[in-house]
């Protein structure tokens, strides 16, 4: 792959941000797999079909809080049919999509903060491009009683352009080990995210996310769920953008799969 120098570097560049902090245990492990009816990204429908995407993070935390992280996300096509979207069909039962991501965490008080490198990579090459990178960085805390988080992620790449999203989300309880996951997102495109995701020429608010997650703890190690999610291109000029190359900008789709944490 040849990206994971680049990776490999990425990840070295983060850990110097920990280098001063004790481990405080062993590395801690997840990993989870899930079934949708569709992939969107950024509100922009990339597979308008079955698909398994699964993922496996490794994280060293510290003494003082923060935590180094690798995480590999996989989307696999299950339909060689993707539908009216980004990506290209024919490509039943391969991953289409592979990403890398080191992260570094921390804590600011009560504000969480993370800075990563996300590599995109596209094996079949039905996105056009073999891959690009992206580095991100986010920050969280408590928005009058709610989870939010502010997230800018810029393309060094293919685009080198900006994107950014903000998010509010909640959890509740509804039961012993029954939980209910509630969040909204919207998101920011400048002009060559826009040209580069959405086909159009001039940028603005790019897409609006709302997802609902219905989770039950199986053991301390092991859980289930069910997302339900709808997303919508907000920008009047991307939405004509995205409409005029026949893809839908207003879209639900389901997903159901397991996770797993160590």
């Amino acid at each position: 792959m040849r990206k994971l120098p680049q990776v490999l570097a990425t990840a070295l560049c983060l850990s110097a941000f920990a280098s001063c902090s004790t481990v405080s245990g062993p590395p801690q492990a997840s990993a989870s797999i899930n079934f949708a009816n569709a992939y969107l990204f950024r509100g922009v429908p990339q597979i308008d079909a079955n698909v398994m995407q699964s993922d496996l993070s490794v994280a060293l935390p510290y003494e003082d809080g923060s935590t180094a992280s690798l995480t590999v996300w996989g989307n696999m096509d299950l339909e060689s049919d993707n539908g009216s979207a980004a990506f290209g069909g024919g490509n039943s039962g391969t991953f289409t999509e592979i990403d890398i991501v080191p992260e570094y965490a921390w804590t600011i008080g009560d504000l969480s903060a993370a800075v990563g490198l996300i590599s995109y990579s596209f094996p079949s090459g039905t996105s056009g491009i073999t891959g690009t990178s992206e580095f991100y960085a986010s920050i969280g805390g408590d928005v009058l009683g709610l989870d939010g988080a502010l997230t800018a992620y810029y393309d060094l790449e293919e685009v080198e352009g900006l994107y950014v999203s903000g998010s509010l989300g909640r959890g509740f309880e509804l039961a012993e080990r029954v939980s209910l996951d509630l969040s909204i997102a919207l998101g920011y495109a400048d002009d060559d995210q826009a040209m580069a995701y959405y086909g159009s020429t001039s940028g603005g608010l790019a897409d609006l996310l709302f997802s609902a997650g219905l989770g039950y703890a199986v053991d301390e190690h092991m859980s289930v769920g069910l997302g339900l999610f709808a997303s919508s291109i907000l920008g009047s000029d991307l939405e004509d953008a995205v409409d005029a190359a026949g893809y839908d900008t207003d879209s639900v789709w389901l997903a159901l799969g397991a996770s797993w944490s160590y």
